[in-house]
């Protein structure tokens, strides 16, 4: 008995599986802006291909070439992280299920930048890649909201049509209109634009005019003038007292000629 046990202890193996997380290099929350986010990947990418080839970096300065690259990657990590499911199947030359949010923009894989491409009706024209195939970006990613206001803010602070057709040339969002509405309210300087005048609540109304009284017992009184009025040698000038009934709204008025104000004992005489 005792040698079966220890052949079972020694066929006994205790495996041991852990998980590990890949958090990314660049956090796009800690970057207000869509170019600090292009050069912050672009000096990445120039240390992993410095340490690649066993390299110095290089000069600070950054190419052309190289902040095309870094935004291309970012355009390729927003589609993985969104599309995972349709990236992979395009890149995989297989086809997309009918449940597909994409399916509708006609999806093509390109194997050099290794993106989503929109498809369309331009691909025996002589215009530019870019511009016959967008590239698909998915609404709702943070860094497509930097996107936005980027250009926004490159346009002066336009509204929604023309950010949405110069962000039309290189790129396909979808629901780009509602998302470009959606941002475009949160910006604080198009917010104090938009902002209307000020509406001050009215008081209420005095025991005078909602109450019922005689005619003229409560009034007010307004002037105009003065006035010069054609008599039958030269014009005179005169003054028009106009009193009005706070509770009724009966109006009435009173002619001073040659003088502009009227004394306050001349009222009785009204009355």
């Amino acid at each position: 008995m005792t040698k079966s046990v220890e052949k079972e202890r020694k066929h006994k193996q205790t495996r041991v599986c852990a998980a590990i997380t890949m958090e990314p290099v660049i956090d796009p929350s800690r970057y207000a802006q869509w170019l600090m986010l292009i050069q912050g990947k672009t000096f990445v990418l120039r240390g992993v291909q410095a340490f690649k080839s066993g390299a110095s970096a290089g000069s600070k300065e950054l190419s052309t070439e190289e902040l095309q690259d870094a935004k291309l990657s970012w355009y390729r990590r927003i589609q993985q992280e969104v599309n995972q499911a349709e990236y992979e199947r395009m890149k995989g030359d297989l086809p997309l299920p009918n449940t597909s949010a994409i399916l509708k923009l006609d999806p093509c894989y390109d194997k050099r930048d290794h993106l989503l491409w929109a498809g369309g009706r331009l691909q025996h024209s002589d215009l530019p890649e870019g511009t016959k195939h967008r590239i698909i970006l998915p609404h709702g990613h943070a860094v497509v909201e930097k996107i936005i206001q980027s250009v926004h803010k490159e346009l002066l602070h336009a509204g929604p049509e023309s950010t949405l057709s110069v962000l039309h040339q290189e790129i396909w969002l979808t629901k780009g209109r509602h998302e470009i509405k959606r941002n475009l309210g949160k910006c604080l300087v198009c917010q104090h634009q938009r902002v209307g005048p000020c509406s001050q609540k009215m008081a209420p109304l005095p025991s005078e005019r909602v109450s019922l009284s005689p005619v003229f017992t409560h009034i007010g009184i307004d002037f105009a003038g003065p006035l010069f009025v054609r008599g039958s040698a030269s014009s005179v000038k005169a003054c028009i007292s106009i009193f009005t009934c706070a509770s009724s709204h009966t109006g009435g008025f009173k002619p001073h000629w040659g003088q502009m104000l009227f004394g306050p004992w001349e009222l009785p005489n009204f009355l």
